[in-house]
């Protein structure tokens, strides 16, 4: 069963290590991205976040961690300041060979990375990953399953829009034949003026017309259409990962037939069902972007 790459979860835990919140958002992209924004004390368990997400399937996954440390693990800050004093002889001796007068301001100085120093309570965030996995697995079970979810709505919507296809297909396929056979007397009767001297030629008026009536039929098109749509609809039970980009390649050859078609239409009757069936795969192709 196919499923939709939006999608959102979310994870909590309290423990002795403080409160941790995961929120997960899931986005359609050609490709698995992750972008992950844990706190500075956490910037260590990134990696293991990754690693985790890669069972996300196709999309832009983003993962937000939020932590309130219990006493004792919370950061602190440090300044370094016999750093914050090179720095701001550095940007004096600078400021008077450029020219510029006055003092260097104190935000200028503390801006610059280790001259104030963030810590942790604790040396390695390691203790943190136990604290993060559970609210994690939990945010990523309900991403998992929002995605299934969301598409079986899609699938649903699929069908429809399929429906609506194979019935504008099975009308063009009664309209065709008298389509052909109306043009083709009209050809005959075009050439018979054009060419009154070949009017005793019927064996050739009759191959003339029947070779231009033959480019205008659509019964190629009309079964490649109905096989892509079959096709369609059988990878709408599958369990390929990467089913997302399939239907979009089938998408876009049934748009391609419907455009034969309609080039090749020279009844109102059938062109009015090119456009109700072109219009039925269009939104087919805006959901198809979504299907992971």
């Amino acid at each position: 069963m196919i499923r939709s790459m939006t999608a959102f979860g979310r994870g909590e835990r309290t423990d002795g290590l403080g409160t941790f919140l995961v929120e997960l958002q899931s986005v359609n992209r050609k490709h698995l991205e992750i972008d992950v924004n844990l706190p500075r004390e956490l910037g260590q368990l990134e990696p293991q976040v990754r690693r985790r997400l890669a069972a996300a399937g196709r999309g832009k996954v983003s993962c937000t961690v939020s932590a309130r440390l219990a006493p004792g693990e919370a950061q602190g800050v440090e300044p370094n300041e016999p750093l914050a004093r090179m720095v701001k002889e550095s940007y004096e001796r600078l400021r008077a060979a450029l020219g510029y007068e006055g003092p260097v301001a104190f935000e200028t100085i503390a801006r610059n990375k280790e001259v104030l120093t963030f810590r942790n309570g604790t040396a390695d965030a390691a203790r943190f990953w136990p604290a993060i996995e559970g609210p994690l697995d939990e945010a990523l079970a309900q991403l998992l399953e929002m995605k299934t979810i969301e598409g079986e709505a899609i699938c649903r919507d699929f069908e429809g829009r399929l429906d609506e296809i194979v019935a504008q297909v099975g009308a063009i396929e009664q309209s065709a034949p008298r389509a052909v056979e109306r043009f083709r007397e009209r050809v005959t009767e075009r050439l018979r003026e054009l060419a009154l001297e070949l009017v005793d030629n019927e064996d050739r008026l009759a191959r003339e017309a029947a070779i231009l009536a033959e480019k205008l039929d659509v019964a190629e098109e009309l079964m490649r259409l109905r096989s892509h749509v079959e096709q369609f609809r059988s990878y709408l039970r599958s369990d390929d990962p990467g089913v997302g980009r399939t239907l979009e390649f089938l998408t876009q050859e049934m748009h391609r037939e419907l455009n034969t078609i309609g080039n090749k239409s020279q009844e109102l009757e059938i062109t009015n069902r090119v456009v109700l069936a072109k219009s039925a795969v269009e939104k087919i192709r805006e959901q198809v972007r979504n299907v992971e």
